[in-house]
């Protein structure tokens, strides 16, 4: 009996394997990103049999899909008008969509998305095995909803949380010169000269084309776009795979740009499970730079209280080091919980919860709301959780 489930073993596992080996994979990288991205991916689990393309973000995600499709891409421009090099398999059959059989799209993020435009526009031509030749779709990190972000950006709402923090954290350096300037009548919230505004965040952000691109558009909740695709029939299997980040998303998301290069072809980068260990660890030094600094102007402002029994005009130096003492373990704690709940406001990863009575008022139950609290939710830094799954239907 053991010797026959042996056998059976071993040919399901041969069948399984001539499937998979059957199969043709296409990579798919997101928004802003290229395929190098997939490189440690697809030489691991895909190295006979799949392919990673690239495409422009400059463009509609329906025109993505369709250049991806006819391997035109290295056809295309940046946002500068220059060539885009890595788009560079122009004339590779082994590029040409249309000549492969059992295709399984893996798109991340918005290349997803791409992916799912791909089975509509060509989902219904058949391979020479008479088989659909898109067989399927992985997703991982795809705003099947709509990015919420993508809305942010386009109403100002990520260079205010840009703003905010820097301002923030200039108005613990400030101290106690920008306190003084409070005596006179401003407001405390002025303290910070928005300087931010002067840093030239605003330029770059606009010089970037962040948020302008059509792709991006296309992603925005509530577009032609994601109305569109949303009411489009599914034909083939779509497995979605969410990723969710831990906090301070923002130091992880600044890591990933700065050592993006290494990420995608350092085979040893995340060995350890710490390659955005220097983004935690510098988010960590700034909240604990705040502490040490509130409790310097705390030990100041009592100094400068017991002095003042002999001196009583130190009392307003003291009430000055005392604000100073208390703005800087404000920012310390926007930075450990305020930080992650207006990054998750931005990325639309909330919800509102209502607080209740419910009572009896003679023969009908009546429902009164008394308090509601918006509640963060799981996201990747990006797109919460609940966006990166297919509706029901």
């Amino acid at each position: 009996m053991i010797k026959k489930i042996k056998i059976y073993s071993a040919i399901i596992m041969v069948c399984l394997l001539q499937t998979i080996q059957a199969n043709n994979y296409v990579w798919i990288h997101g928004l802003t990103d290229d395929e190098s991205c997939w490189t440690i991916y697809q030489q691991a689990f895909t190295p006979s049999n799949g392919i990673r393309v690239g495409y422009s973000s400059y463009q509609t995600i329906p025109e993505a899909a369709t250049k991806t499709w006819t391997n035109t891409n290295g056809q295309q421009v940046d946002g500068d008008g220059k060539p885009l090099k890595y788009n560079s398999h122009d004339g590779d059959i082994n590029y040409l969509l249309s000549n492969k059989n059992d295709m399984i799209l893996i798109g991340h993020s918005m290349g997803g998305l791409v992916s799912r435009d791909l089975q509509y526009q060509y989902g219904s031509e058949r391979g020479s095995n008479n088989f659909p030749k898109i067989k399927g779709i992985i997703t991982l990190g795809t705003p099947h909803e709509g990015a919420q972000v993508e809305n942010s950006v386009a109403n100002g709402r990520l260079k205010g949380l840009i703003e905010k923090l820097t301002n923030k954290l200039i108005s613990v350096i400030l101290p106690p010169a920008g306190v003084k300037i409070s005596l006179f009548g401003t407001k405390w919230s002025t303290v910070d000269f928005e300087i931010a505004k002067y840093l030239g965040f605003e330029k770059l952000i606009k010089k970037s084309g962040v948020g302008s691109k059509p792709c991006e558009m296309n992603m925005q909740v509530g577009s032609p776009y994601m109305n569109t695709i949303a009411s489009r029939k599914v034909t083939v299997p779509i497995l979605c795979f969410a990723e969710e980040e831990d906090r301070w998303q923002l130091a992880r998301l600044g890591q990933c740009s700065l050592h993006g290069e290494s990420m995608r072809t350092n085979l040893d980068i995340n060995s350890d499970g710490k390659y955005d260990e220097n983004g935690y660890n510098t988010m960590l030094g700034v909240y604990h730079t705040c502490n040490y600094i509130g409790a310097y102007y705390s030990a100041v402002a009592v100094g400068l209280g017991v002095a003042s029994f002999w001196n009583p005009y130190l009392l307003i130096q003291t009430s000055i080091y005392g604000g100073c003492a208390a703005n800087s373990f404000s920012v310390a704690n926007y930075i450990n919980n305020g930080l992650d709940f207006d990054h998750a406001s931005l990325v639309g990863a909330t919800h509102v919860e209502t607080t209740s009575i419910r009572f009896k008022l003679l023969w009908k139950w009546i429902t009164i709301p008394i308090s509601s609290t918006v509640v963060p939710e799981p996201h990747d830094g990006v797109v919460p959780i609940k966006s990166q799954y297919m509706a029901t239907n």
